[in-house]
């Protein structure tokens, strides 16, 4: 054993857990030091999602201790999941002094009787900041009742935090909504690459200080949003002055014609959502259609009630764009219309041809009309076309005649199919139980296409196949 090299010893500790490999270091002074080496412990997580972290602290006292342990000897991690407040003093010290250093943090902040959970929160970030390796923040989830001075403590530590790259925040303290925090006083130096927060009346000044902060480096931004507010237009024009912003997802805010001149915004991912100054906004949104240059992605969200004249018609306005390299679109509809289809349709079979770059589409629910309008000159470039169907089965919908039709007339079309029951998110299988075939099911055909799928390692693709696998997953591919 002790003519074993470090590095066959550290190949070997590579696959302990965590237990075994903090007590192998009670073997020899030798195995004390290597357990420790950093290799060992960078790609590794610390903790568990937060319902699972709080049953260990009162059910699972082992799994507690193991964690604690690890904070106290581990020289770092990759990814740490906290859930504050600590059940005991020792623990809440522990996370704020730890010399343990994180790359990626995951942090929920309850207050579950302790006003100072907030205080605690931000104690836990400077000390990893301090250490150097944090470039991931993501806080999973605020406590409501967290008092606003708690909060913004915590708040006002994300703004003056150095070296994040990432910046997530699932949710944002209401009580802020009324504290005089001066966002704008506060020191920061430019690092963030992507920041996610949902756009909120309490969360305003917050997004628009982070946008105007780190405007030299931002490259995604997701505004989400629970209900539309009155945004004013100062945050669309905090986007359109990032020059390397190129991932934009955000709903249809007022102002967005600041970003019809970005050189850089390649996906944009827009919800559609009525409310204030609609046609206004439907105005905005279509000038930044109109205009960006760079558009390869888009992803139109329309909501309940968003139908709108022609002449803010956004799906036309991205036909009038000559300059974008279009390549992606997806259109959704969240509202209750007959037959799953909405009034965009028509205007997209419409704008198709204007489109001659575009090669994949997808569209929730389409009627057997669209499917026998496209054709090799409707839509030159579309090579894969994504649907959803209400059929018994995948099978079956192979068989329909617009679908057989669509195939025929569109050789080098690949439609794939989400088999998903209106109305709810039950998948459909391939094909019908033996005991309840449909019509398909009962030919013997496409026995190849019915074989169960072979699991695929998804860490063995390449980045591109990656993404490509994440836009079809759930999806089937139809065979000819």
């Amino acid at each position: 054993m002790d003519r074993l090299p470090d590095a066959v010893l550290l190949r070997v500790f590579r696959s302990l857990d965590d237990e075994k490999l903090l007590d192998i270091r009670r073997v020899c002074r030798r195995f004390k030091d290597l357990a420790l080496h950093p290799s060992l412990w960078q790609q590794r997580t610390i903790g568990a999602h937060w319902w699972n972290d709080e049953l260990s602290s009162v059910d699972f006292p082992r799994g507690r201790c193991r964690e604690c342990a690890v904070l106290r000897l581990a020289p770092c991690a990759r990814i740490w999941t906290v859930s504050l407040p600590r059940p005991t003093p020792q623990s809440q010290q522990l996370c704020a002094s730890t010399r343990c250093a994180v790359t990626k943090v995951v942090l929920r902040v309850r207050r579950a009787g302790a006003p100072t959970a907030g205080h605690h929160a931000a104690l836990l970030l400077r000390n990893q900041e301090a250490l150097g390796r944090l470039r991931t923040l993501e806080l999973d989830s605020f406590d409501s009742r967290l008092a606003a001075r708690d909060a913004g403590e915590l708040i006002a530590t994300l703004m003056c935090a150095s070296g994040l790259e990432q910046l997530t925040l699932w949710s944002f303290p209401s009580a802020l909504r009324s504290l005089p925090v001066p966002y704008k006083d506060l020191p920061a130096a430019a690092s963030l690459k992507l920041f996610r927060c949902d756009l909120t009346r309490a969360s305003q000044a917050f997004c628009d200080s982070i946008l105007a902060t780190h405007a030299g480096t931002l490259e995604e931004a997701q505004l989400g949003f629970k209900a539309a507010p009155p945004t004013p237009a100062t945050t669309a024009a905090l986007l359109g002055a990032i020059p390397g912003l190129r991932v934009l997802f955000c709903y249809m805010m007022p102002g967005l014609e600041a970003l019809a001149a970005s050189a850089s915004l390649v996906d944009l991912t827009l919800t559609v959502e009525v409310g204030q100054h609609f046609e206004a906004r439907m105005r905005s949104a279509a000038a930044l259609l109109r205009g960006a240059p760079q558009l390869r992605r888009v992803y139109l969200d329309y909501g309940p009630g968003t139908s709108a004249p022609a002449d803010v018609d956004l799906v036309a306005a991205m036909a009038a764009n000559e300059r974008a390299p279009l390549r992606s679109l997806k259109l959704a509809d969240r509202g209750k219309v007959d037959r799953w289809q909405f009034p965009q349709l028509p205007r997209l079979l419409a704008a198709l041809p204007q489109l001659p770059q575009l090669q994949m589409l997808e569209v929730s629910w389409v009627p057997d009309e669209f499917l026998l309008a496209l054709t090799p000159q409707t839509a030159p470039a579309l090579r894969s076309l994504f649907v959803r169907s209400w059929a018994p089965c995948v099978h079956n919908y192979l068989h329909a005649d617009a679908v057989q039709k669509c195939l025929a007339a569109n050789p080098s079309l690949e439609l794939y199919v989400f088999p998903c029951k209106p109305s709810s998110r039950v998948m459909l299988p391939k094909q019908c139980p033996r005991k309840r075939l449909c019509a398909a099911c009962s030919l013997d055909c496409h026995q190849d296409f019915r074989k169960k799928d072979e699991a695929q390692d998804y860490k063995a693709m390449s980045e591109e196949e990656q993404r490509w696998r994440r836009w079809t997953s759930g999806h089937v591919l139809l065979p000819r």
